[in-house]
């Protein structure tokens, strides 16, 4: 066999490997492709409408549901089954219990299945009344927060004012607050597994925000806040099981001017507009031991 036959037989006999090479090629050049378009490195995931990682959720946190009613003081949802549905915790002391009722609070629990007065409210249900003389505009909204034990959420009780009377609060602030707004400071602490307490200390902030001295872990920080004025002697504490809601409001029965109306009543362009607060304790995230004692 001459050279040029043994080259030309060398050819045919490396084609069908070449062929099987590049193929081999192509597809891992395709295979990276859609690997690394689906590489999930253990880190955080990222959506293409949202940019920012999800928020990681502490260990032993306390995930607490807050929501907002807002609606006309007419509107035939503020029904007397409503306010008698809720538990207006008597298990309170006979001090907290008179305290609340005197600055005109509405303040109750609510188990896991609120009430159908309540599910309308918050509209759970789809079964409306008269949509002539009811809201039509949707007036809920809320938003979650996650706490560990000590640690607190401020909830606004009431849009800002231009000007605020509260003479009838603190009889020795005979000036009236500028760009006031009611403030509901929640402490969170937990009891035990499926319980917390709720410290509620209603607040008034007002004025501008400035650099102003602020208690940290290190001392005083300046930090850019307003005036702060905590009625701690209209605080009031309740306790809540996973699934539970707190409902605080005004108290429509009581005397005017009175604190309940100051952070849960308001005027707007379509009339006076009562508020309801709902704070429902969702979950309670627990850290189990990696080895119990004695073992």
């Amino acid at each position: 066999m001459t050279l040029s036959q043994r080259l030309n037989q060398c050819r045919v006999l490396l084609r069908p490997r070449l062929r099987f090479v590049g193929v081999c090629a192509l597809g891992a050049m395709v295979s990276s492709c859609n690997l690394f378009g689906n590489l999930n490195t253990g880190g955080p995931t990222f959506d293409k409408k949202n940019t920012l990682p999800p928020i990681r959720v502490a260990p032993e946190s306390i995930q607490l549901d807050i929501v907002f009613v807002e609606r006309l003081v007419s509107d035939p949802l503020w029904t007397e089954d409503l306010w008698n549905s809720v538990d207006q915790i008597s298990n309170l002391p006979v001090d907290q219990r008179a305290r609340i009722d005197k600055d005109g609070l509405f303040v109750g629990v609510v188990g896991c299945n609120p009430p159908p007065s309540l599910q309308r409210l918050l509209e759970l249900q789809t079964e409306m009344p008269d949509l002539a003389t009811s809201s039509r505009e949707k007036n809920v909204n809320g938003h979650t927060v996650f706490r560990m034990s000590g640690e607190s959420t401020t909830i606004q009780a009431s849009p800002i004012m231009p000007e605020l009377d509260v003479s009838h609060i603190l009889p020795d602030q005979k000036e009236k607050l500028i760009q006031a707004q009611a403030i509901l400071d929640v402490k969170v602490e937990r009891l035990q597994d499926g319980w917390i307490k709720l410290h509620v200390t209603p607040e008034i902030h007002h004025g501008q925000h400035q650099l102003r001295p602020v208690a940290g872990e290190n001392g005083f920080e300046m930090k850019a806040s307003r005036q702060v004025i905590s009625l701690t002697d209209h605080r009031f504490t309740l306790s809540l099981n996973v699934g539970e809601m707190m409902v605080v409001s005004s108290d429509r029965d009581s005397q005017i001017p009175s604190m309940g109306r100051v952070f849960f009543e308001a005027d707007s362009h379509v009339g006076l507009v009562q508020r309801l607060v709902v704070v429902r304790l969702n979950d309670m995230k627990k850290v189990k031991p990696l080895y119990r004692e004695g073992l």
